[in-house]
């Protein structure tokens, strides 16, 4: 999202001060300024510089949950397995 945004900043930019710029809002586009535009961008590349690090230190977590869950269920496995063949061999 950030790419794109930077992309279409790029674009505003390069366009000439005068252009009417469009927005997308939903399945329409709506006329805006252009400072407007680019303010708007501003303030989500910020949110968005500001939120990623949360968002990664979240993923790592839930990498770690999964990776223990995993292991936790091996072991459960394992041990159901060495408890079914002492059964077997006791039969």
């Amino acid at each position: 999202q950030r790419v794109r945004l930077e992309l279409t900043q790029q674009t505003i930019d390069s366009t000439p001060e005068d252009a009417k710029l469009y927005r997308g809002v939903g399945r329409c586009f709506l006329l805006g300024e252009r400072q407007v535009m680019l303010d708007e961008m501003k303030r989500t590349m910020d949110n968005i510089d500001e939120d990623l690090p949360k968002m990664q230190k979240g993923s790592e977590e839930l990498e770690k949950r999964k990776d223990d869950a995993e292991k936790e269920l091996r072991e459960m496995i394992t041990a159901f397995r060495q408890q079914a063949d002492h059964a077997a061999t006791a039969a």
